[in-house]
Order: structure tokens, then C-alpha cells, then sequence
């Protein structure tokens, strides 16, 4: 698992819970999926789920391996990808 992508993750995920300390409700996500070989990866499913409601919300990656999840609700949330080719793998924040 590349290190930058679980870097951005986790840098996400700490700033989360901020979004409620200013009296935001949601908050946008950002990162890129890539390989072990940082190969960037197309047309990977991206999926958060929040564990407390049980929204879930998907995307896929785009041409340069990027994807933008919106209006993510806060709390415990649990993401998830699934590359084309490979088996999912998860991610805790």
C-alpha cells in the first residue's frame, strides 16, 4: 500500500473531526489510490461508510488515480477501495 495515499488518509482522517468543532456537518475527502509500485490506479472503487448511520458513499478513481468524496458526514467512518484487479482492502479512521 503506497505510503503517500495512507499519509493523505490519515492526515484526512485526523482533520475530520475538526469539520464538528466549527460547526460543519460534512466534510469533503480527497486522496489518490496507487499501487505498491505508486502506479496510480484507474477505475478503483472508493467507498465510506459511516459507521453510525450507515451511509454509504462511492466514487471511482479517475484517469490520474484521484477521487473526491463530498459531503462525507462526520464520525467514525470506515474506506474502503477495490482496484479492478485486486482484492479490498480497508482503511479505520
Amino acid at each position: 500500500m503506497p505510503k503517500r495515499f495512507l499519509l493523505s488518509l490519515t492526515i484526512a482522517c485526523l482533520l475530520l473531526p475538526l469539520a464538528t468543532a466549527y460547526a460543519q456537518t460534512t466534510a469533503t475527502i480527497r486522496g489518490r489510490v496507487a499501487d505498491p509500485q505508486d502506479a496510480i490506479v484507474v477505475g478503483a472503487t472508493v467507498v465510506a461508510l459511516n459507521e453510525a448511520t450507515g451511509i454509504e458513499q462511492r466514487t471511482t478513481t479517475t484517469s490520474d488515480g484521484l477521487y473526491t468524496i463530498p459531503a462525507l458526514p462526520a464520525g467514525p467512518t470506515t474506506f474502503a477501495w477495490k482496484p479492478l484487479t485486486s482484492p479490498r482492502e480497508k482503511a479505520r479512521a
